[in-house]
């Protein structure tokens, strides 16, 4: 089974395919549209991240981060951490950023590659959690 979806106009700033084609591995037509149906559904969650990151909150960025990563496959680190980390995970990060025009996505990048700034604690933040 294949699931082929248009790729609605909302997420065309972080998506550059115009239809997602996906193959199904299914035992029956209610298994297929069962998954097919969550991976759609993981579409939009790693597209509404990406869309998140567009935010001027440093802390929401960090958040859009930490989803985009996730949806990838990975957890976020932050790139001085990564750096000690072994080559075949920093390579398979880099490997699992897409490609737009030959250029890599700078949001998915920023994520997988722990490049977003923590913004830390802030006082108001802090009496917030006190």
């Amino acid at each position: 089974m294949t699931m082929r979806k248009r790729v609605p106009a909302r997420y065309a700033s972080v998506e550059p395919r115009k239809e997602i084609w996906l193959s199904i591995d299914a035992f029956s037509a209610a298994e297929g549209a069962h998954k097919a149906e969550l991976a759609w559904q993981e579409y939009i969650r790693a597209w509404e991240a990406m869309l998140a990151g567009d935010t001027t909150s440093a802390e929401d960025r960090l958040a859009a981060a930490r989803e985009i990563a996730q949806t990838r496959g990975f957890a976020y680190k932050p790139a001085a951490v990564l750096q000690a980390a072994p080559v075949e995970e920093i390579l398979s990060r880099v490997e699992a950023i897409p490609l737009r025009k030959g250029r890599p996505n700078p949001k998915v990048a920023s994520a997988l590659l722990g490049t977003v700034p923590d913004p830390g604690l802030r006082v108001s933040k802090a009496l917030e959690i006190f």
